[in-house]
């Protein structure tokens, strides 16, 4: 088995597609590409943080796919792969099983933290 998150997308609403570093010069080469308007874009050194009012990616299509994937962020690569806390998915294991009821509920749990935190760094 594999992971693939499209699957995935009838139930989770793509909520891996948050606020995310992307790097500054992946941002400034898909201005033309932004789907969702930014109510605030944290520079954050070497990434842009975009938040939109939605909190979902700026590039993300009401279909729920991403208007630059072939260009995306690193991180949106690896996401799945377990490699760290924040690439978890809260539906899939990294080998594309999906997680039980419980565990579904945990990890969304955890991102909802996560999220709420984030909130808090773009209201200051």
């Amino acid at each position: 088995m594999e992971f693939d998150c499209k699957k995935m997308h009838p139930k989770c609403q793509a909520m891996c597609c948050g606020i995310v570093p992307i790097p500054k010069e992946i941002w400034e080469r898909n201005q033309d590409k932004l789907v969702r308007e930014c109510t605030n874009v944290i520079d954050v050194t070497i990434a842009m943080l975009p938040v939109t009012e939605s909190h979902y990616c700026p590039f993300l299509n009401e279909d729920l796919s991403c208007n630059i994937y072939e260009d995306r962020p690193e991180v949106c690569k690896k996401f799945g792969d377990e490699s760290h806390p924040m690439l978890r998915c809260a539906f899939l294991d990294k080998n594309g099983k999906e997680r039980s009821r419980q565990a579904q509920r945990h990890e969304i749990r955890k991102i909802e933290k996560k999220v709420n935190k984030l909130k808090v760094i773009d209201e200051r």
